[in-house]
């Protein structure tokens, strides 16, 4: 399936799983959608320009250990849970209902809160 066609299904998919959250009274917000693959960055001191991958950024500050995110393919979502007050739940218990939903959508759909790195906010379509 072409990557457009992807990102079209996990739209549908994604689309599910914020109603089903809303039906349900879970309060969230979004977070990361797109990562791009390239950052450019200008240096204020010295006014040169630096290009890095945000990826490595974040496999090396120990916040994945995936090379290649499905982030930077517009395929996984961050989704942050929140209370009544509007604080933000970190713990994965708050998550596991939100998880469980989103596998049982389609075979293909990965929840963060499985990881070995585990990730609770984070859900993905891997087809």
């Amino acid at each position: 399936m072409r990557l457009s066609r992807k990102q079209i299904h996990f739209r549908n998919l994604l689309t599910k799983l914020l109603c089903w959250s809303i039906k349900n009274d879970i309060n969230f917000s979004i977070g990361e959608v797109y990562r791009p693959a390239h950052l450019r960055f200008k240096c204020p001191h010295c006014n040169r320009e630096f290009i890095f991958d945000l990826q490595d950024v974040y496999r090396y500050m120990g916040y994945s250990k995936a090379r290649h995110s499905k982030h930077q393919d517009k395929l996984a979502i961050d989704i942050f849970i929140l209370d009544k007050e509007g604080n933000w739940l970190k713990e994965k218990i708050h998550y596991e209902k939100l998880g469980e939903y989103w596998k049982k959508l389609d075979p293909y759909n990965r929840w963060g809160g499985d990881f070995e790195l585990v990730d609770p906010y984070h859900f993905e379509y891997n087809g």
